[in-house]
């Protein structure tokens, strides 16, 4: 079996139905599905029945012994995974019809531990539905590990690192990792730490610049909920496990709950026990910037307890002020503020979104993702690829040239 695609899942059966549907139709026949119900009795039995009543071969249902937390979940899961290949499909994205067979392409040209992907979108949580599509370059990408954490020590996080959401994993590779760490998957956000763990295993990756799924329903997404403080069942609870085993310990302001605080908190923990030295010390100065502009995306302004804690921080170590880059002075990068909010509400509400206009007027998702096989985008050769907008314009600034 050259694939299998994982789907976790937890107390959302109508998504897990459609996220296991868009994998079954691929065009390509090498793969199986594991999809794993992490849902409490209730939504449980209906997962079953969705499962039973689809009835094809290619999916195995299983289930934790009991209710796990997020990252448990996938650290028990995924490792049961059968294929040479394994990737994760949430419950809120979807395969389109040829990603797997695009994917097999690039395996049987090239030598791949991991490869990644990208992805368009769809934001609204109702009809009409519209489709958003990134520009890209849909080009096959060698990515140095070493570069990928030297951004992200400048809090730049690249587009295009590995969170198994958006790759696929040799299995060799995978268990490899198991071995080695006392866990992958298991920090403050599963998709983060495996990121950390592979850029530590890997000397370079491969990323394939090309949107072979779409993501939607980012209203019941955690990391939308806490990026924009918009608080949802699932997210609370995610964030409820998190501080039940000590929050953010790793981050260097570990009272802040913002999804840049996840991703230095992952990237902190693998230093502290790294095997390759590509993770370099961060640079706070940095961190402090960005981190403040999310706390002013959540809408708090400079009196709230967050900032007032970014803000000693930075006064207590001495560290100067970043100025926003030209495109976010200019407006071209909308950050913080009333034009934020006013931006998210009319592109969560209304589909419109000044930086990455949508396109069509659907029905379904299952109509926007036909509209996205059926009439594919075209490759732009001057898109960003691995690091988008303006943070290649932060990594210049830097000193970091990215090609």
């Amino acid at each position: 079996m050259l694939f299998t695609i994982v789907i976790p899942t937890r107390n959302r059966p109508e998504l897990a139905e459609f996220a296991l549907r868009s994998a079954l139709r691929q065009d390509f026949d090498d793969f199986d599905v594991l999809l794993s119900d992490n849902s409490s009795p209730e939504h449980a039995d209906r997962v079953r029945q969705i499962v039973d009543s689809i009835g094809d071969r290619r999916v195995r249902y299983i289930r934790p012994p009991s209710e796990m937390s997020m990252g448990e979940h996938w650290e028990w899961a995924i490792p049961q995974a059968d294929g040479d290949y394994i990737g994760v499909l949430t419950d809120r994205m979807a395969f389109k019809k040829d990603g797997l067979s695009r994917l097999a392409a690039e395996l049987r040209s090239n030598t791949i531990d991991v490869i990644t992907y990208t992805s368009s979108g769809v934001r609204e949580a109702a009809a009409p539905f519209r489709l958003q599509r990134p520009p890209f370059t849909g080009r096959l990408e060698v990515i140095e590990s070493r570069l990928a954490t030297r951004l992200l020590a400048l809090s730049i996080p690249p587009w295009g690192v590995p969170t198994m959401v958006n790759n696929f994993v040799s299995r060799t590779l995978l268990h490899q990792m198991l071995s080695v760490y006392a866990d992958v998957f298991t920090g403050a956000a599963p998709d983060q730490s495996f990121c950390m763990h592979t850029l530590d295993s890997l000397e370079h990756y491969h990323y394939l610049d090309v949107p072979l799924m779409i993501a939607y329903g980012i209203k019941w997404s955690n990391g939308h909920a806490v990026g924009t403080g918009r608080a949802n069942v699932a997210s609370r609870e995610f964030v409820g496990n998190l501080m039940s085993k000590g929050g953010l310990t790793f981050a260097p302001i570990p009272d802040v709950m913002a999804n840049h605080n996840v991703i230095i908190n992952e990237y902190c923990r693998l230093k502290a026990v790294q095997r390759s030295g590509r993770f370099v010390d961060l640079d706070l100065a940095r961190y402090c910037y960005r981190l403040d502009l999310e706390l002013a995306e959540q809408g708090k302004d400079l009196q709230h307890p967050d900032r007032r804690r970014v803000e000693a921080f930075r006064l207590q170590h001495g560290l100067p002020r970043i100025a926003p880059s030209i495109t976010a002075q200019l407006g071209l990068a909308v950050r913080s503020g009333p034009a934020k909010r006013i931006a998210q509400t009319a592109s969560d509400r209304l589909g419109v979104n000044p930086t990455n206009r949508p396109i069509g007027r659907f029905g379904s998702v299952l109509e926007a993702l036909s509209y996205e096989e059926d009439h594919p985008p075209r490759p732009n050769s001057s898109a960003s690829g691995f690091l988008r907008g303006s943070d290649r314009a932060e990594a210049k600034a830097a000193g970091v040239t990215v090609r």
